[in-house]
């Protein structure tokens, strides 16, 4: 039989694997596992009270036909379409200007600090717009 530093020569990854098993628990138990679960509570009828019966894609037949899902879904598509473009080049601008050494640092510090307090208001603002069953598009 082969000594560990033998198998670890042929397999380079049993070296990384006890570094690597503590994050894949960790990973399993907090990603991995509550995906499947909560596919698997989606499959069946759930109260807090009576004991759960499943149903099978009936909750999905359910959601397709209901229009508030369209809208949201309509308004989260809006959402990501607009706001995805704007962080992405609103922060590169915003690099290339603080790497070009504009003019105007104490104008850069101001709108550093009113962008990272207004984005949230915008950010919120719009979360109760775009995921409002009333409001649709």
């Amino acid at each position: 039989m082969k000594s560990y530093n033998q198998l670890s020569d042929s397999y380079p990854f049993l070296k990384a694997l006890p570094f690597m098993l503590p994050f894949a628990l960790v990973y399993a138990i907090f990603l991995i596992y509550p995906i499947f679960r909560g596919f698997w509570m989606s499959l069946h009828r759930w109260t807090m009270v009576r004991n759960m019966g499943f149903v099978g894609l009936d909750n999905y037949l359910y959601m397709i036909k209901d229009p508030a899902f369209w809208g949201s879904l309509g308004n989260t598509l809006l959402f990501v379409i607009i706001s995805t473009p704007t962080i992405v080049i609103g922060g590169l601008s915003w690099h290339y200007w603080q790497i070009k050494k504009l003019e105007g640092n104490y104008l850069s510090k101001f709108l550093f600090s009113f962008l990272m307090f207004y984005q949230w208001q915008l950010f919120l603002q719009s979360w109760f717009i775009f995921f409002s069953p009333t409001v649709d598009f």
